[in-house]
């Protein structure tokens, strides 16, 4: 797959935790196409184990998406701005019927998902 930062590495990468051969040291060691993908030297354990735990979700997440995490949350934030956008010339249906209480759960719930996201 190719991204903003040029082909990467095909499949689903995995976390092998750690691994202790002479030329990886006990960090942990990230596995693509059957390949060591990624060397953690210099870190603290906690830290090595973090990142590598943060690629293997990005690589995967890439490979899914054929996004990379930053353009994904780039769509997010402008998903939910066009849902507060909507949400201002929407208002509450008084009548009690079946549509009206379906739209009103409707407008609750953009309500709650919006409430997750801070206002810019």
């Amino acid at each position: 797959m190719t991204t903003t930062l040029g082909a990467i590495t095909p499949g689903e990468a995995v976390y092998s935790g750690h691994v202790d051969t002479p030329d990886f040291c006990g960090w942990p060691v990230i596995i693509a196409q059957g390949r060591r993908e990624c060397r953690f030297e210099g870190l603290t354990a906690h830290e090595a184990n973090a990142n590598a735990l943060l690629y293997v979700d990005a690589h995967n997440t890439a490979q899914k998406t054929g996004k990379l995490p930053s353009q994904l949350l780039q769509e997010r934030d402008e998903l939910v701005g066009v849902l507060r956008e909507m949400m201002k010339h929407c208002h509450y249906n008084v009548m009690s019927t079946v549509q009206g209480n379906l739209y009103n759960e409707a407008l609750k719930h953009c309500q709650d998902t919006l409430s997750k996201y801070p206002k810019p």
